[in-house]
């Protein structure tokens, strides 16, 4: 608890702060291990556990190390880790995808999702917006927008939502 309770910024007190009051970081990082490892153990004895580490472009170097570490625990749990991220090989984050493929094997399956066609876009574009009249400027401003990104889509057209571009009006989209 002491050490999971630090990790997540917990307001520990008393002994649980006294236990967690490390000041060599690189023991500080194996009780972090530690504490994970016998967390993540815990929940399977009740049943298989599944983990999505999603957004791991944005993962720091502290988070993705220990994961890197709790990564062989597949091996001999019944643990899923499910890791998302783009394809931003450059980043902190994507040494767990390297790490992944280097320590499971046979164990790993990759899935990779490629961008929308230019007709599956389009397809999308409608389907979010439903508006039968969307003039061709404001389409293809989004789908060169999200570049077949189906996320990046729906966020352009959040913004220009926001911005008040595009109006919901008695029931349609405007």
């Amino acid at each position: 608890y002491p050490f999971l309770g630090h990790l997540l910024s917990v307001k520990l007190e008393g002994e649980a702060l006294e236990r967690a009051n490390i000041t060599d970081p690189l023991a500080l990082h194996n009780q972090y291990y530690i504490a994970m490892q016998r967390l993540l153990l815990a929940f399977t004895k009740e049943s298989p556990l599944i983990l999505v580490l999603e957004d791991l472009h944005w993962a720091d170097a502290s988070s993705t190390e220990l994961f890197i570490k709790l990564l062989p625990m597949v091996l001999h749990a019944p643990i899923l880790f499910c890791l998302v991220t783009r394809s931003e090989r450059e980043t902190v984050g994507w040494n767990l995808v390297n790490a992944a493929r280097e320590h499971l094997g046979g164990s790993l399956n990759e899935i990779t999702l490629g961008n929308l066609s230019e007709s599956d876009s389009r397809t999308l574009v409608a389907n979010l917006l439903n508006i039968e009249e969307l003039p061709e400027r404001v389409r293809d401003l989004i789908l060169k927008k999200a570049e077949g990104n189906p996320f990046f889509m729906e966020e352009v057209i959040r913004m220009l939502i926001e911005r008040g571009a595009i109006l919901y009006q008695n029931g349609v989209w405007i």
